[in-house]
């Protein structure tokens, strides 16, 4: 279980490497400052704060003062924390621009926060690049009536909701197992999880990255199909009222800016602190936080907005996102389909009837599947359409076993046929197995094409096998041991 402080620090990262600015929310006393500055340290950061429930849209922007020059009629004054950060940075360090008490701000110190969150800009003057901006606010008694934050500016964070549990009484009051009270030891736990940062190719990279936008972007249209969002929602009054489903949390609206931001953070957790990224409690509080809440028409004829939580829908995407990943992270799976296709065919193909070689092929791979521990956490390794296609050919493979009569008198042909015959068994065993894996997941339908339907037909070939036998053995003379046996699936 992660304490505020891990929860916190992972979600800082994730900030720095995605470029989108988080915003902690939580009550008082919750650790956040000190999180922050302990990050800070850890990540060679200079902390630079600026409060904006003690400061006024010039204090965070600046403002014009008469010229002393004749070219002109004014001069531009930087406010200090701005000085502060440039003197950093000429001194070749960084800085995490750090906007406390952000809840607590009028409403035109907070459309300054946003032209500073936005265009990342003062006055004519931008900010460093790698600048990162965090901010922290505290949540309102009554967050319907009380809470001021404006949409707007909302809308540029992943709203980070810092919720204590009982797990964190231990991390907060233990000086000697790494609580914030210690603070050397919980440093010491911090700096591993710094530690975790994924090593991939560039062609990785790119390719991950391809596949969670494309993830993201049809999970979201299949929410708005679903009725569960609609884009042209725009009215956001009383949007924070009753939001029971949410158990106290701060949701984040589902926009096009937030699913755009959802996408760099899915990456940016990936890349940070691999698949477990992605399936954290950390990551189930940015999720609600950026994209929770969908916003759809309840009723056409009044126009009332319906609530809808999104979280479990795009929490399950995520895991479909680490599937894929693993499965496209693992060049075995990409040998084994491979050389399954390579025997049974395309699914354009016609059906094929194995020969010996193929089956034995086949047998050495599901073999080999079956021991390869880096597809155990692997949901479908092997795409339901080429298992669809395998069971196809096993079928006709095990028919085709059947026509031992037709060589009438040739034993090596009908040895031959029945050799077949059972590494048709050995396969099917290999195969059943392998789908019946609760983790694989894979639908009703294959498994009931593999289980019953081909399981029943290699049955009936048995016994079809079996009856042929007997009647070859007794025209030809022959003796019982002169013909193999054939293997029963049971």
């Amino acid at each position: 279980m992660e304490t505020i402080n891990e929860s916190i620090f992972k979600a800082l990262k994730i900030s720095e490497f995605s470029k989108i600015p988080f915003l902690f929310i939580g009550n008082p006393g919750t650790g956040k400052t000190t999180t922050v500055e302990m990050f800070c340290k850890i990540r060679g950061y200079e902390l630079v704060l600026l409060r904006g429930s003690q400061s006024s849209p010039e204090e965070i922007l600046g403002f014009d003062v008469n010229s002393r020059s004749e070219d002109k009629f004014t001069d531009k004054k930087f406010p200090s924390w701005y000085r502060d950060v440039k003197n950093i940075y000429n001194n070749g360090g960084k800085v995490l621009l750090f906007l406390d008490e952000i809840t607590g701000a009028n409403e035109y110190t907070q459309s300054a926060l946003l032209n500073l969150i936005f265009d990342r800009k003062v006055s004519t003057e931008k900010l460093p690049d790698d600048l990162l901006i965090v901010a922290a606010g505290n949540y309102a008694d009554n967050l319907s009536t009380q809470f001021n934050l404006l949409p707007p500016l909302m809308s540029r964070f992943c709203v980070f909701n810092v919720v204590p549990t009982l797990d964190d009484i231990d991390a907060f009051l233990s000086e000697f197992r790494g609580g914030l009270l210690g603070k050397s030891n919980s440093e010491d736990k911090l700096k591993r999880l710094d530690l975790m940062e994924l090593k991939r190719s560039e062609d990785f990279v790119l390719k991950a990255s391809e596949l969670i936008e494309v993830t993201v972007a049809n999970t979201t249209k299949d929410l708005i199909r679903q009725g569960k969002h609609n884009l042209e929602v725009t009215d956001m009054q009383d949007v924070y009222s009753d939001l029971g489903s949410f158990g106290g949390k701060l949701p984040g609206i589902l926009t096009l800016r937030t699913m755009n931001y959802y996408k760099k953070v899915l990456i940016s957790a990936y890349f940070c602190y691999g698949k477990e990224g992605l399936l954290s409690d950390t990551f189930n509080l940015i999720t609600t936080g950026l994209v929770g809440l969908g916003l759809a028409v309840g009723d056409q004829k009044s126009g009332t907005i319906k609530k809808v939580s999104l979280v479990k829908d795009y929490m399950a995407m995520a895991k479909k996102i680490v599937n894929d990943l693993d499965k496209l992270s693992s060049t075995n799976i990409a040998t084994y389909s491979e050389g399954i296709t390579k025997v049974v065919g395309d699914i354009k193909d016609s059906v094929k009837i194995i020969d010996q070689s193929g089956l034995s092929s086949l047998v050495t791979i599901f073999t080999n599947m079956e021991n390869d521990k880096s597809l155990r956490t692997i949901v479908n390794p092997i795409e339901p359409k080429i298992l669809d296609r395998l069971t196809e050919s096993l079928q006709a493979t095990s028919r085709h076993s059947v026509k031992l009569i037709e060589d009438k008198n040739d034993k090596d042909k009908i040895n031959g046929r029945i050799r077949s015959y059972n590494l048709v068994v050995d396969l099917y065993k290999l195969l059943s197995k392998f789908v019946k894996v609760p983790e694989r997941e894979y639908d009703e339908s294959l498994k009931k094409m593999v289980l019953e339907v081909t399981s029943d037909i290699i049955n009936k070939n048995k016994f079809k096998i079996d009856s042929a036998k007997k009647g070859i053995i007794k025209n030809n003379g022959w003796s019982e041991g002169m013909l193999l046996e054939s293997n029963s699936i049971e």
